[in-house]
C-alpha cells in the first residue's frame, strides 16, 4: 500500500494484479484480504477494478467444478468463520466475483474428489493406492501422464507419492 500511494501521489500509474482464490491458500504468506480491501484502502485516489472472469488455461469441466465448489464453500465457510482472523462477510464479498467462464465450448477436463476417513490405520496407504488406481484408469482411457495433476497440500507428500507410484509400477 505505501508503495502504491507513493507512486500515485507522484502522478504515476500502477497496476495491481492478483487472484484472491489463490491468495486464500497463503502461499508465500499471501493474504487474500489485501486484494479484497485494496479498493477501499485507496479510496482517496481513482481506482479501476476489473475482474477477469475468462479462464484461458483450465478445461471447462474443471472451471465449472471450481465455480460450484467455491460458491458452496464460501457460503458454508462464511457462516462458520466469524472470528478475529476471518470475517464471514469479508469472505463472501471477496469471493462474490470469482466465478469464471471458459473460453472453450468443449467438455474437456476431469475432476475426481474422494473423501477418506483418517481414522483408518492405513490412511496413507489407502490414499496412495487410490491415487495410483485413478492415474492408471485415466491412462487406460487415453489420458497422457503429463495431462494428469495431483494436488497436494504440502510438498513433503510428493516424494511419498512418487515412491509409491515407482514401487507399484506394472
Amino acid at each position: 500500500k505505501p508503495i502504491l500511494l507513493e507512486g500515485l501521489s507522484n502522478g504515476n500509474r500502477s497496476l495491481v494484479v492478483g487472484d484472491e482464490k489463490q491468495a486464500i491458500y497463503r502461499w508465500r504468506n499471501g493474504d487474500w484480504r489485501i486484494l479484497s480491501t485494496l479498493e477501499h484502502q485507496l479510496s482517496t485516489v481513482p481506482v479501476q477494478v476489473r475482474t477477469l472472469n475468462q479462464n484461458w488455461r483450465s478445461d471447462p469441466v474443471v472451471i465449472r467444478f471450481n465455480n460450484t465448489l467455491f460458491e458452496a464453500l464460501t457460503a458454508q465457510g462464511a457462516a462458520n468463520l466469524d472470528d478475529e482472523v476471518f470475517n464471514g462477510n469479508d469472505l463472501r464479498q471477496a469471493y462474490a466475483t470469482v466465478a469464471q467462464q471458459s473460453v472453450r465450448t468443449d467438455e474437456a477436463g476431469y475432476v475426481s474428489v474422494r473423501f477418506l476417513s483418517n481414522e483408518d490405520l492405513s490412511y496413507q496407504e489407502t490414499t496412495l493406492d487410490k491415487l495410483l488406481k485413478e492415474a492408471v484408469t485415466l491412462q487406460q482411457q487415453g489420458v497422457r501422464a503429463d495431462q494428469i495433476a495431483i494436488l497436494v497440500r504440502h510438498n513433503k507428500s510428493i516424494p511419498d507419492i512418487a515412491a509409491y507410484f515407482a514401487a507399484h509400477r506394472d
